[in-house]
């Protein structure tokens, strides 16, 4: 969806996995915070 309009550049390539990745971790974590309140 999203990498149809990215160009094909190594470096925005580069750059739309590293924000991909980070947008993963923030969710991870904001899960394991959930979780945990859950659990106490």
């Amino acid at each position: 969806m999203l990498t149809k309009s990215y160009p094909n550049t190594p470096r925005q390539a580069f750059l739309f996995k590293l924000l991909t990745n980070i947008y993963k971790y923030v969710n991870n974590q904001a899960f394991k915070e959930q979780s945990g309140l859950r659990l106490e």
